[in-house]
This record gives C-alpha cells, sequence and structure tokens, in this order.
C-alpha cells in the first residue's frame, strides 16, 4: 500500500485522505452547479424576473471573489483544517436552510451564503494538499480539480 499522506495526516491511509479532499472539492462546487438546471422551474415557482434569476446566478460568482482573500487571512489565523470543517458545516446548514423557507429573499440570502463558505474553505483545501501530500502535491492537486 502507498503511503502518500505525511505525518500530519494523522495516520490515516493516504486513499481516505485523497478521498476527502476529493469530495471537499465535489462538494464545493454541486452546490453551485446545481441550480442552473433547475433554474426555469424555480423562476416559475418563484414568480421571479429575468433579471433576479440572473442575479441567482451572478451571486455566487460575486461571492467567490469576494471572500477569497479573507478566507486566506482566516487560514492563517485558525488553521486550514479548522476554516475547512467549519466551511463544510457551514455548507451543510446553509443548503438546508436554502431549501426551507421557498421565499424569494431566503433564495439569495443563503445563496449568497454558500458562495462566501465556498470561497473560505478554497484557500484552506490548498493549504492541505501541501501539508498532508507533501511529495504528491502536483497528484492531490490533480483530484482536488477534477473534483471540483
Amino acid at each position: 500500500m502507498l503511503r502518500w499522506a505525511s505525518k500530519r495526516s494523522y495516520h490515516l491511509p493516504s486513499w481516505r485522505v485523497t478521498a476527502l479532499i476529493a469530495l471537499i472539492g465535489f462538494q464545493l462546487r454541486s452546490i453551485i452547479v446545481g441550480v442552473p438546471p433547475v433554474l426555469p422551474e424555480l423562476r416559475a415557482d418563484l414568480h421571479l424576473s429575468f433579471s433576479a434569476t440572473g442575479a441567482l446566478i451572478g451571486i455566487p460568482v460575486l461571492g467567490l471573489g469576494a471572500a477569497a482573500v479573507p478566507g486566506a487571512l482566516l487560514v492563517n489565523r485558525f488553521g486550514a483544517r479548522r476554516v475547512v470543517g467549519g466551511a463544510t458545516l457551514g455548507l451543510g446548514l446553509a443548503a438546508l436552510m436554502r431549501l426551507s423557507p421557498p421565499l424569494p429573499y431566503s433564495l439569495f440570502i443563503w445563496t449568497a451564503a454558500l458562495a462566501l463558505l465556498i470561497a473560505v474553505a478554497q484557500p484552506a483545501i490548498a493549504v492541505l494538499v501541501r501539508n498532508w501530500f507533501p511529495g504528491r502535491i502536483q497528484q492531490a492537486s490533480t483530484i482536488y480539480a477534477m473534483s471540483l
């Protein structure tokens, strides 16, 4: 069995750590990418205008750009594992909250929260890949990128 992960991986087998990084990468995009296919139904059910529907697609892009640098600062302050753990927990809660009250304004608020949490988690993943796979950064980064 190949041992890719360094001692900082807390003795997890490397395939588990690799799978964890892939699952986190998938989670960071599946929440955003799942909206466009159901956008016509969403627009009809919530009686959204075309501009509101366009804003619903634009909010994640704005959030990803706005929170990337603050995310890196949070990684420096609290550590990459804590930031990824908190962002992952926040993503799950915000995704559930986006579904619960089908009011148009709550949909926009929770979509923005999701985008901000994703942007906060992304710099932390790069730090974790560098720490957990010091000899295989390219391979682990490729797995993460493919899961996005």
